[in-house]
């Protein structure tokens, strides 16, 4: 979530008519709020943390896994090389035919506090 964009929150209080119940007096309190910006799955620059699942930037053919790169060999022939981050494996292998935005790593967010 881009920061600029969402630098103010707006939050609706619901509070009664007086115009419905004359008895209803009203006081001023002062309250604070925040909120979480998630697991920082985006940075704020828009890049990827590690708490991310990867999907190919290309279609075509897996040729290489070397540590966290994985080499995919486009149609035209020639050679793409996506980088991940640690945290979740990689599920490609070489020979492996992978169309754009397929998962080439696992989810690293599924399996805790009762997630599916």
């Amino acid at each position: 979530v881009p920061g600029e964009r969402y630098e103010t929150m707006t939050l609706p209080i619901l509070s009664p008519d007086p115009n419905t119940s004359k008895d209803i007096d009203f006081g001023k309190e002062l309250f604070y709020f925040g909120g979480n910006r998630g697991r920082g799955q985006v940075y704020p620059e828009g890049n990827q943390s590690n708490n991310n699942q990867f999907f190919a930037k290309e279609t075509g053919t897996i040729t290489a896994v070397d540590g966290l790169k994985v080499s995919i060999q486009k149609e035209d022939g020639s050679t793409f090389e996506q980088e991940v981050l640690p945290g979740a494996q990689i599920v490609v292998e070489a020979g492996e035919q992978v169309k754009k935005d397929d998962p080439i790593t696992t989810n690293p967010n599924v399996g805790g506090f009762g997630q599916a």
